[in-house]
């Protein structure tokens, strides 16, 4: 919850994250009509909130993100999807990506959205204070992309990045481990594998579960490094959690756990039993996605 909570500060942020970003639409199209009544609804909410007033603006966006996505157009995917966007209230969950998401059977989501969304979204993140790129490609390889644009209400991180074979007119294609939690996700290995790309003005991502071996030399390092950040929290517990800069150090010691974990996984996967069976899974989601 930690570092979910250092990304996404408190809901009040979120209501700032949505204002103005239809100026970068051009007026009087269907998208730049859809970020105005979004953005009405949002404010009107803010201060008045209201269930089914709510239900209804949802509603309303869904009809509009539909339209102006269209149909989804890949095999497996029901259509016309579900709006992205489920909440106009303040909170966590405001402020995820304006789209289209849909569930095959065997549990794999996609989520699709047109360029002029996605370029209004990516300039309207005022809770990360414009640290988020706002170049697709560079933003599809930010942990902080996933965690605001589809997030399970936790912070997504990407442990490393999976070749992926592409033609030229694909833009940003990327292929990604990747795990939400609450928390620092070590000592687990990544459990979902992400494929992001734009083609013909459309944003597509694919997320999938999957299960992947744990490698033992990183675990063993993370336990070795998580056990010396306890210690340092049992003392800090024993002095009666008065000591902030023990507490301090504790923080930076499982921080510092986690991202080791992270890379230690992210660099000795290449040589796992489960690598090129994971290369494969994210190269067959993108051609199935990308062929239309």
């Amino acid at each position: 919850m930690r570092r979910f909570l250092r990304t996404i500060a408190n809901g009040s942020l979120a209501f700032g994250l949505l204002f103005h970003t239809g100026l970068s639409a051009v007026a009087g199209t269907p998208t730049a009509e859809y970020l105005a009544a979004r953005d009405r609804a949002i404010a009107a909410l803010a201060d008045n909130s209201d269930d089914v007033r709510e239900q209804a603006a949802v509603d309303d966006l869904q009809r509009r993100v539909c339209m102006i996505v269209g149909p989804i157009g890949i095999p497996g995917f029901p259509e016309p999807g579900d709006s992205n966007v489920k909440t106009l209230s303040p909170g966590v969950d405001l402020g995820r990506l304006d789209g289209v998401t849909a569930r095959d059977a065997a549990g794999t989501t996609v989520y699709v959205t047109t360029l002029p969304l996605l370029r209004a979204w990516l300039k309207g993140d005022a809770r990360r204070d414009g640290s988020l790129p706002k170049d697709a490609a560079a933003a599809f390889r930010t942990d902080d992309f996933y965690t605001q644009a589809i997030s399970p209400d936790a912070h997504a991180t990407i442990f490393g990045a999976l070749p992926l074979a592409a033609e030229p007119t694909v833009h940003g294609a990327a292929a990604l481990l990747l795990e939400f939690a609450q928390d620092g996700p070590a000592p687990n290995p990544p459990d979902r594998l992400v494929v992001s790309f734009v083609l013909d003005g459309r944003a597509i991502l694919l997320v999938r579960n999957i299960r992947l071996a744990q490698i033992p030399a990183c675990r063993t390092a993370w336990d070795q490094e998580n056990k010396a950040a306890q210690d340092v929290l049992d003392s800090y517990t024993k002095t009666g959690a008065r000591d902030r800069a023990m507490f301090g150090r504790y923080l930076r010691l499982d921080d510092a756990a986690n991202d080791h974990f992270i890379r230690c996984f992210g660099a000795r996967f290449r040589t796992s039993g489960d690598y090129a069976a994971t290369v494969q899974r994210a190269q067959a989601l993108f051609d199935r996605a990308s062929r239309r």
